[in-house]
């Protein structure tokens, strides 16, 4: 009865505290991070009051950012490495999460990449070619 009467009073738009529900997080891009870009982590999760959120790097005691949306703009190889995240509410550490990995991909190495593809590519007609003709 009194958990019926608690989501009653929520439903007519009295004042509810909930605790953080299990966060959702997100890197954006989803794909390879390249120099001088813009990187953005994003933690999600709906409490009442609104909670807290800190953002740490690995190997780091000092927080880097507060909020939910950590966003690291021209972003370097220096910014690679695993990020982790602190929810407080009410005054309470609730969750710690690590790791977000976040690494640069350089633009030469996947230069060279393609070039050895393109090789790989050219030379498979090549050998086929060379066993055909036996």
């Amino acid at each position: 009865l009194l958990q019926y009467l608690a989501t009653l009073a929520c439903l007519c738009g009295w004042v509810c505290d909930y605790a953080p529900k299990l966060p959702s997080v997100s890197v954006s891009p989803s794909a390879e991070i390249v120099e001088g870009s813009s990187v953005t982590l994003t933690c999600s999760s709906d409490a009442n009051p609104a909670a807290n959120y800190t953002w740490y790097k690995e190997n780091g005691d000092s927080p880097k950012a507060s909020g939910q949306i950590f966003t690291i703009t021209d972003f370097r190889a220096e910014h690679s490495g695993n990020y982790s995240y602190s929810i407080t509410w009410k005054s309470d550490l609730l969750i710690l999460i690590t790791y977000l990995c976040v690494f640069l991909v350089n633009s030469t190495m996947i230069m060279n990449i393609i070039r050895l593809t393109v090789v790989v590519l050219m030379l498979i007609p090549l050998l086929l070619l060379s066993l055909w003709t036996r």
